[in-house]
């Protein structure tokens, strides 16, 4: 029999984890097998609601095709008369070590400027349609700055 406060701590576990401290060769744990029926509804019940929202996905690529890390990338809303008082005015983020990145932004129908810079690359700029709370991809193509030229 499992006490009430293991109970609890278990009802907190996304289903399949298995609570630290357990005995090797324990089987994971879902909410619905510890409290019975109904006690993972409650349980959902008193957790705060996130609010919803819609990710752009997006990657940023160099000529030869491979990822460009560390790439700046501005998400705006646009038109910005649009803008909502929950939603940033601009979310700036940097892409990861293989050239992506995610930009969560407020769920709805809503088109978002990128504009994205990186050292050697002309800046480029896109715009994404959202159309609820939904993934959208997107994938970029910055082209050398000419700046930075090879010695031959």
């Amino acid at each position: 029999m499992i006490s009430r406060s293991v109970a609890a701590a278990m009802l907190l576990l996304p289903l399949g984890v298995v609570a630290a401290g357990a005995r090797p060769g324990a089987r994971a744990v879902s909410a619905a097998m510890v409290g019975g029926r109904g006690s993972h509804q409650k349980a959902a019940a008193k957790q705060p609601a996130q609010p919803a929202t819609a990710e752009i996905y997006g990657t940023v690529f160099n000529p030869d095709g491979f990822g460009v890390a560390g790439a700046q990338v501005s998400v705006r809303l646009h038109p910005p008369a649009q803008a909502q008082s929950k939603a940033p005015r601009a979310m700036r983020l940097r892409t990861n070590a293989i050239g992506e990145f995610v930009a969560r932004v407020p769920a709805g129908a809503a088109d978002y400027d990128l504009s994205i810079s990186a050292r050697g690359y002309q800046s480029t700029t896109a715009r994404v349609h959202v159309y609820g709370d939904e993934k959208e991809t997107i994938f970029l193509h910055l082209k050398p700055s000419g700046r930075h030229r090879k010695k031959g």
